[in-house]
């Protein structure tokens, strides 16, 4: 399986899939929920279209989308683009938030993440182990037994070979489904989705699109994979949203939203 420049590959090994760059290894996932190499080429994948914003008006990508039937219906579709992959699961019932993917990020290589704090506010030091202290005040933190650090947030960005970076994140959540974090145990990478509202129902099969932008470090920062596996905008007129002048309260007062006089100044 191969992307339509050649570049992008990945082979189906057992219960692995390795994602290669030019003949280097870029990504492996691990722990599939099948252990077939009976992957089914279905369509190729090309697509333009333009944007409000972002880093350029006008989109375009190409890629291959196979798909591999794991049993009961379930399936695994997987895209390979130019600049990178997109793979989710289809069920043939609502998801109820599990997913199977699991990344292997050896010992040694290059990484910048974030631990995973509940502002979101964390820094991307560059690391090259998974044995990393929790940052004590952040919250909504994990801890391994060891007392490492084992949960993370996207996006996540690796150097598996010098000059061939892999960043780790997710499109297209829809409406019943959730964002999700990494967890890791040792050098494996699980994608665990946060936990949905308690008596919410699912309304779609599918989970949302992972995705791994693969290639050199200027490859990264422009692809636009993500925005390309997403639906568009069902708003299709957009004259009437004009950006205003605002005042953000948090950095000049920590927590002053909770003081009614100085809100009263912002608002005023």
């Amino acid at each position: 399986m191969s992307s339509p420049n050649g570049r992008i590959s990945a082979q189906a090994e057992g219960k692995t899939l390795v994602i290669s760059y030019e003949g280097k290894k870029a990504l492996q996932m691990e722990e599939l929920p099948f252990a077939s190499t009976d992957f089914s080429f279905v369509r190729n994948v090309k697509e333009d279209y333009r944007m409000l914003t972002g880093k350029r008006l006008v989109c375009s990508n190409e890629g291959n989308e196979y798909v591999a039937t794991l049993g009961e219906g379930v399936k695994m579709v997987l895209r390979l683009y130019n600049d990178g992959i997109a793979f989710r699961y289809d069920y043939p019932e609502a998801w109820t938030g599990s997913d199977p993917t699991v990344f292997r990020i050896p010992e040694g290589t290059r990484r910048w993440m974030q631990q995973w704090t509940d502002s979101y506010e964390g820094f991307f030091p560059l690391s090259t182990t998974y044995k990393v202290e929790p940052v004590p005040s952040f919250s909504g933190i994990s801890k391994s037994e060891e007392g490492y650090n084992n949960r993370w947030g996207y996006p996540a960005l690796l150097e598996p070979q010098d000059g061939l970076f892999v960043l780790l994140s997710e499109a297209n959540i829809e409406h019943g489904q959730s964002a999700s974090c990494l967890y890791n145990d040792k050098e494996l990478f699980k994608v665990v989705p946060a936990d949905l509202t308690k008596g919410t129902v699912p309304i779609v099969r599918n989970t949302p699109w992972r995705v791994a932008i693969i290639g050199s470090l200027g490859d990264v920062v422009e692809s636009t994979l993500i925005t390309d596996v997403s639906n568009p905008c069902k708003i299709t007129d957009t004259n009437w949203i004009q950006p205003g002048v605002v005042s953000w309260v948090y950095w000049a007062y920590n927590h002053g939203s909770n003081d009614y006089s100085i809100i009263k100044k912002y608002v005023d």
